[in-house]
């Protein structure tokens, strides 16, 4: 990695020359050719052994770099609960029942705590995160600040209200990484330790670690220090990477792949695609398609669709080979753990898709037709079979069976009626021992039942009594 930055009073140039050295996916070394330190940028405090050691779990235990002889993490959630540095400093982590951090304490006496988006400093209020910025307790009054992020979310330039007008208190440049360059701006007095994609940076003993809540980042090597807990699902990247390698066009929401696909539309509305393995966001709003409403919507017609519309929005390759690979491997879901944001019109290399986009859009309105119109059986209580007289269904979305004679569970359409009401029975009931005459007594009515349709209502039905594990 090369890294260009202020190196004096007047002058530009090469600051980072980094050489990464691997043992398989885990980084054990990084040697700078450039020599000095620039204050903001990578120090090789190491030369000639590794600079890093890990546990068993691929977490990182020791970075000789940034000082820190160990990590002792949870037992349980595997988050870091005490950092040891070299001089007998330390930093010490507190989480609630729910992993959530709510105070760090630091070898020097300072101690910070987290509630609900207020900070506070040593048992002060410190500040109160607001949706256009924060407001910082100042002289034992609040005054407010507010921030205009990029396309990424990191705050470049902060504002405060100066009678009529306003007076810009801060201006942070990042390089792609998020090391703040030195010089470029102007720093803020009141120090906002969540500048870069609203994350908290480790200030106090000046490491160039960010905590993102799965993991924790060291912008100076683009990396993070541990793995990725859904990384068998994303076998395409490292487990160690940092925004798919493009922290210019993505962000890492939490440091963990997430699950969905969500395409934005006009007017607040929004198409979400469940997958097993991929979290993209789409801004398509540009195209100004308004979806009525915000759906769910499964499938790999539909998936292929949201990706097509995404590439148009995406200058880099990453969604174009996402959909070769879905076209490839068609059924086959993939990982990604990305959020995109895009851009409001078309990019000029990417036109030629339009045609898909049509397509594309069609699927989409095609599908939430069906979501709209689709038959869906709903059960009372009342009229369910009790759970444990069955056993559950051998594959996801049949039926379940009973246990007495391991014959599956019917559902009845009382009435004959498309929407029912239904009702859970045993086949005895349903249509044995005269049964099916009492429960079907209008022979010569023409039943509204469509069975294709029925038949697939049945098995979504099932699908969400016995969800797959």
């Amino acid at each position: 990695m090369q890294r260009n930055g202020k190196l004096g009073s007047s002058s530009y140039g090469l600051m980072d020359n980094l050489t990464y050295t691997y043992s398989g996916n885990r980084l054990m070394k990084v040697e700078d050719a450039v020599s000095g330190n620039y204050d903001v940028d990578f120090v090789n405090r190491n030369s000639g052994t590794d600079d890093y050691t890990y546990y068993a779990n691929g977490a990182l235990k020791a970075d000789k770099n940034e000082d820190i002889t160990d990590i002792i993490y949870s037992t349980y959630a595997n988050q870091p609960i005490e950092i040891q540095l070299s001089g007998s400093r330390w930093i010490k982590n507190f989480y609630d029942g729910e992993g959530r951090l709510y105070k760090t304490s630091y070898s020097t006496g300072e101690y910070w705590e987290y509630l609900d988006g207020m900070v506070f400093k040593n048992g002060a209020f410190y500040q109160l995160t607001t949706p256009e910025g924060r407001a910082n307790y100042e002289s034992g009054a609040w005054a407010y600040e507010y921030f205009i992020n990029d396309h990424l979310g990191n705050t470049r330039i902060a504002y405060k209200a100066n009678g009529s007008a306003l007076t810009k208190t801060s201006e942070t440049s990042f390089d792609p990484w998020g090391i703040v360059l030195k010089d470029v701006g102007a720093v803020n007095s009141f120090q906002n330790k969540f500048e870069y994609q609203n994350k908290e940076k480790e200030s106090t003993f000046n490491l160039r670690r960010i905590s993102f809540g799965a993991r924790t980042y060291n912008a100076s090597i683009g990396r993070f220090d541990g793995v990725d807990e859904l990384a068998e699902k994303m076998s395409f990247s490292s487990s160690y990477a940092f925004s798919l390698n493009n922290p210019i066009r993505f962000v890492d929401p939490n440091g963990a792949a997430p699950f969905d696909i969500t395409l934005l539309g006009a007017n607040n509305s929004s198409v979400t695609v469940k997958t097993d393995l991929i979290d993209l966001k789409v801004n398509a709003s540009g195209l100004g398609i308004d979806f009525g409403g915000n759906y769910t919507l499964s499938g790999n017609d539909v998936l292929q669709a949201v990706v097509d519309i995404g590439g148009v929005f995406d200058p880099t390759p990453t969604l174009d080979a996402f959909g070769a690979y879905l076209s490839a491997k068609s059924g086959d879901y993939f990982g990604a753990g990305a959020s995109v944001m895009g851009a409001a019109v078309p990019f000029v290399g990417d036109l030629a898709k339009t045609g898909k986009i049509a397509k594309g859009i069609d699927k989409i309105s095609d599908a939430i037709e069906s979501t709209k119109s689709a038959l869906k059986i709903d059960i009372d209580d009342a009229n369910k079979i009790n759970r444990e007289l069955l056993n559950p269904p051998k594959k996801h979305g049949n039926a379940p069976t009973f246990k007495k004679d391991d014959t599956p569970v019917e559902i009845h359409h009382e009435g004959q009626k498309r929407e029912g009401p239904f009702k859970e029975m045993h086949w005895e009931d349903h249509r044995g021992k005269g049964n099916d005459a009492l429960n079907h007594p209008n022979k010569n009515k023409p039943s509204q039942v469509d069975r294709k349709e029925f038949d697939k209502a049945k098995r979504e039905y099932w699908k969400q009594q016995y969800p797959k594990k």
